[in-house]
């Protein structure tokens, strides 16, 4: 071959060996720009982009006063905190982008949410691309104690927990009537078919997936409040038989509901501050331990009743910025007893109760609501 031949030829195969090689390098970066990875709000859309913050696709939600980016930050892929003038509120989850469903793609489930509160008790789930893989509205009407609740719900939270441990995790959706009671907690597969529902007379604001019997199936805890007896709330529920209402008197009871299947649900006592702040007292948070432990903390006054897995009552914990508000308090002459930690915790400890599903009635020891087969 000539000269002349030669060198065309190899700038040719020089040029062929760049483009691939240039191919190979930003072909992948191309790619994997195209996976969703973050999101922002922009007025009445949810703008997916990829991890550098490039627009993907959007959703028009159909909500004009969809809340604020920050309010969806501190409520993306985990657990957050709000403000609070007592101390900080735990919220849950309204934004997931997760692959589901085991095939490289990330979906994208959320829970628009409106400054009122209001047009809130959608669920939607996504594909990579944005289309519409099912939508569900959470929002029914419900008849508890005389009362009629119009279907208009606010989606406190939802969480995945891979119960069965099959690669296809289960959706909990924990919804509220925008006045905090009753909820409504539902079980969904990946299909939005309801393996679960449960009704709660009160508000639901923290869970946790623990598996308290040891059987490789986490229980499902919920930390909230009971309205009927105005007191802070703990429910665990069996996801293998998700079913009826919390126990109530006829005052509370859901109409056209059966019994509920909970496994256990306690009342815990508010403490001296809890009563004096004015705002309602609520389990805050589930918070696990090692050693087969776990608390829940009473806001506001940050109480935390520890307790083992066998639901029994461990210890009470005061801090110590709670004795110096009950010590001003005292001196402010909003409580008269003066502050004895010993006989605080006595008295917390006595006051815990637990529905024993055999008397039907509350109880100040250890009870099951509906006791596994191994406790029958």
């Amino acid at each position: 071959m000539s000269p002349r031949k030669v060198v065309p030829l190899l700038l040719r195969l020089t040029a062929g060996a760049a483009f691939i090689l240039g191919a190979a390098l930003v072909l992948p970066r191309w790619f994997a720009d195209r996976r969703p990875a973050d999101f922002r709000i922009d007025g009445g859309s949810l703008v997916i982009t990829n991890a550098g913050g490039r627009e993907l696709w959007r959703l028009e939600t159909g909500v004009a006063d969809l809340e604020s980016d920050a309010f969806f930050r501190t409520r993306f892929h985990q657990k957050g905190f709000r403000d609070d003038p007592a101390g900080q509120r735990r919220v849950l989850p309204l934004l997931l982008i997760r692959d589901l469903d085991r095939d490289a793609k990330s979906e994208i489930l959320f829970a628009p949410r409106d400054k009122e509160g209001r047009k809130s008790g959608r669920v939607i789930l996504l594909d990579s691309r944005g289309r519409l893989v099912w939508e569900l509205e959470t929002g029914t009407a419900v008849a508890a104690g005389g009362r009629d609740f119009p279907p208009e719900f606010c989606v406190q939270g939802i969480a995945l927990c891979d119960f069965h441990k099959d690669a296809k995790p289960e959706i909990l959706v924990i919804s509220t009537v925008r006045e905090g009671y009753p909820t409504r907690i539902l079980l969904l597969d990946l299909g939005r078919n309801i393996l679960g529902e449960y009704w709660h007379a009160g508000p639901v604001g923290d869970c946790e997936f623990v598996d308290l019997d040891r059987d490789e199936l986490p229980e499902i805890l919920l930390a909230g409040r009971n309205e009927e007896f105005s007191r802070p709330a703990l429910l665990v529920l069996d996801v293998r038989q998700m079913s009826g209402a919390s126990p109530q008197s006829p005052a509370f009871r859901f109409e056209g509901k059966k019994p509920g299947s909970e496994r256990y649900d306690l009342l815990f006592p508010p403490t001296p501050l809890d009563l004096l702040a004015g705002t309602e007292a609520v389990l805050d948070r589930v918070i696990p331990l090692l050693g087969e432990r776990f608390q829940v903390l009473v806001h506001p006054s940050r109480a935390l009743f520890e307790l083992n897995y066998d639901l029994k009552l461990l210890t009470v914990t005061l801090s110590r910025s709670f004795e110096l508000r009950y010590e001003e308090e005292v001196r402010n002459g909003r409580i008269e007893e003066p502050y004895d930690a010993d006989r605080l915790r006595r008295a917390l400890a006595d006051g815990v109760l637990w529905h024993d599903g055999e008397t039907k009635s509350w109880v100040n020891r250890r009870a099951a609501s509906n006791p596994p087969p191994a406790e029958k």
